[in-house]
């Protein structure tokens, strides 16, 4: 080729790459171009903490309240409270642990993509079919026992994290989480298990924009006193919702082998404590979204062997790791 014209297509490709919006890259551009892409993608998976904190009322925002006898104040002291069913104090471990490996995710973490677990598929008595499908596309090996997932489809990022000790401290736990991408609203499920095989499951959904909060317990454990007793949170299955005045509460406030009959409460929750608001729960406060747990439920084999295999990582996809 005449030398003057493949100098002129070449300039002219140039400019035509220039135009474009293009230019010729180097070799490294497509690294960093990844780097970029994997700190906007681990930054876009918010706190689950957070979500939770801003949906709450007032009363249940802080970490020291006036004891009463109320069943709401009972789920407050167990739930809430510094202690083994405490769950904020689960999810800020969970929040801490994707901060630590934030830089090391890779963009293709969170990637959109179909759902290709359920850990969850069985529903406990007394409650329609139910499952949470999730999407887990990347996972972490902290250490043989303990491994963090995470993945997205094209509206929820999901994230799980499952330790499978062998004794109660550090306790067998899994939280399984899927969060929208407005970052707004979340689903939690933890699960719990001690070394006799008893099982606690606690469901927790929260929306930072309405203001509304549900979480629902049940475990199998029967004990009322003993180095277990407070295992189980509040005892044979109870659930509670709030807006952003009112709590509402239903289910068997106790924990002992024989469930005390069931009872509700409405209380007021935009001060330090809680206090009777009798005829103001109505309507949707009264409604539950989250599951029936209890004793009963919990307890079933099917629903034993399938909380059972989320610790062996039964069914839980390979992944990349990272």
């Amino acid at each position: 080729m005449n030398t003057k014209l493949f100098k002129l297509i070449s300039s002219l490709s140039l400019v035509a790459l220039f135009i474009a919006g293009c230019t010729p890259k180097k070799k490294d551009d497509n690294t960093a171009l990844l780097a970029i892409l994997a700190s906007q993608s681990s930054e876009s998976i918010p706190p689950l903490l957070t979500i939770v904190q801003e949906a709450l009322p007032t009363t249940l925002k802080d970490t020291s309240y006036t004891t009463s006898t109320r069943s709401t104040s009972t789920v407050q002291d167990r739930f809430f409270k510094p202690g083994p069913s405490n769950f904020r104090d689960r999810l800020s471990k969970v929040d801490s642990r994707v901060t630590e490996l934030r830089s090391s995710i890779p963009a293709s973490c969170l990637i959109p993509a179909a759902n290709n677990y359920t850990a969850l598929n069985t529903a406990p008595s007394g409650n329609a079919s139910f499952s949470f499908p999730m999407t887990l596309t990347c996972r972490r090996d902290i250490s043989s026992s303990l491994r963090v997932y995470f993945g997205r489809d094209t509206t929820h990022i999901y994230l799980a994290e499952i330790q499978n000790s062998t004794s109660n401290e550090p306790p067998t736990i899994a939280v399984l989480a899927k969060i929208n991408i407005a970052r707004n609203d979340l689903e939690v499920h933890q699960i719990s298990r001690d070394t006799s095989g008893t099982f606690s499951w606690v469901q927790i959904k929260a929306n930072s924009v309405t203001r509304t909060f549900e979480i629902s317990n049940g475990s199998d454990l029967t004990a009322s006193s003993g180095s277990n007793a407070n295992y189980t949170g509040v005892g044979c299955g109870v659930q509670m919702k709030t807006s952003s005045s009112l709590a509402y509460a239903s289910g068997q406030f106790g924990q002992s082998a024989s469930c005390p009959a069931a009872s509700t409460s409405c209380s007021n929750a935009t001060g330090s404590t809680f206090t009777d608001a009798t005829g103001s729960c109505t309507g949707s406060l009264t409604t539950f979204s989250t599951l029936v747990l209890n004793q009963t439920n919990v307890g079933a084999s099917t629903i034993k062997t399938m909380l059972g295999g989320i610790f062996s990582f039964t069914g839980f996809p390979t992944g990349t790791t990272f």
